[in-house]
Parts: structure tokens; sequence; C-alpha cells
């Protein structure tokens, strides 16, 4: 009974829990479908765009010259008089 009543809780947690999304920009155009701001520092960067919106911790793919390049979002931001606007802050993600 145990073992049971503990699969049936992890197979519940696991469909109800929030997974964080991938959105791949590599194939999007960076004049019309969103806007890249880096900062002084590799690390960091602001993006606005009217695509889909996601949500903190959520990941962008982007395109760089040197392949693409992963990101988090850390904070972000809708506007209230055009609600399909959102900017966020980001974060590189780099490999372990």
């Amino acid at each position: 009974m145990f073992l049971v009543s503990s699969v049936l809780k992890s197979v519940l947690s696991w469909l109800f829990s929030e997974k964080n999304r991938t959105y791949d920009y590599t194939g999007l155009s960076a004049e019309s479908d969103y806007i890249f701001e880096p900062t002084e520092d590799a690390n960091s960067a602001y993006i606005t765009s009217t695509r889909d919106l996601p949500k903190s911790g959520d990941l962008l793919v982007l395109p760089a010259r040197d392949g693409p390049v992963c990101y988090r979002i850390l904070q972000l931001d809708t506007y209230n008089d055009s609600p399909d606007l959102w900017t966020a802050q980001l974060e590189r993600v780099t490999e372990s």
C-alpha cells in the first residue's frame, strides 16, 4: 500500500508541477520579432517582444555570432497599455 501511495503521489506531483519552458528565437528576426539589449556584462541582457508570453525561470535560446546562446528569464514585466508587449531581464546560462 505504501509503495502505491508513494508512486501515485510522485505521478500527481509530476503532472501538476509547473515546468519551465524553452523558447527558441534562433529563427526569428531581431529587427521585427524582438529587441535584444546586451548589458556591459556579457552575462546579462534585456529583451522586449510581442511573441508568446514566457514566465520567470523560462529559457530563451537566442542567435549569436558563435552559435545559439541560452538565457534564463529573471524578471518579466508587461505593459498595461499594450498587454501583448513584454520585457524581461535575462541571465546567460552557462554549462556546468
